[in-house]
């Protein structure tokens, strides 16, 4: 009974290990990187809150899932989880005259969605400012053909000179593999 017993463990253990390993191999994982840039123009007021829109990002998202051995209808979501903001121009400037800043993502036919924010940013920021991300799926944004985000700020300091920043955003895509 015993060796019965240590085979039907043995057997499950084996069965278990294998369809766990097929499971593994019907979807993928991987992360798409993009970079913009903002400038923000020289003011002569503060706390007077501004839009600014990147040029628009092509995603190239097609050319992506294929290399991941994907395609945009089986991506099951894509979440952005990180979205980082480095001064390059002038140098020596840093976020101080930031007080807040929102994100949204924009695309042709699709509602602009707030995706991250920072408020509040402390004057000693520094010159690169990482932002709270939302856990929105921005599947349908990262598939269109490209997109731009919106910067909506708010200063707490006059701007004598405009303000190169790039955008570098880091997305999260979960997608079944083809078949």
């Amino acid at each position: 009974m015993t060796i019965l017993k240590n085979l039907f463990i043995t057997l499950f253990l084996v069965t278990f290990f294998f369809s766990c390993e097929d499971l593994d191999m019907t979807f993928t994982q991987f992360e798409m990187d993009y970079t913009s840039s903002i400038t923000i123009e020289k003011t002569s007021g503060i706390n007077l809150p501004f839009d600014i829109l990147t040029p628009e990002m092509t995603t190239n998202s097609e050319s992506t899932y294929e290399s991941e051995n994907t395609n945009k209808d089986l991506i099951d979501q894509i979440i952005l989880r990180e979205l980082k903001l480095s001064i390059t121009s002038p140098q020596n400037q840093n976020f101080d005259f930031l007080n807040e800043i929102t994100i949204s993502i924009v695309a042709d036919g699709l509602s602009e969605l707030v995706i991250a924010e920072a408020r509040d940013i402390p004057e000693d920021i520094g010159d690169d400012l990482e932002l709270e991300v939302f856990d929105n799926n921005l599947k349908e944004y990262i598939a269109k053909e490209s997109f731009q985000l919106k910067a909506e700020t708010v200063t707490d300091k006059v701007i004598s000179n405009d303000i190169v920043i790039e955008a570098n955003s880091k997305f999260f895509v979960d997608a079944d593999l083809l078949p």
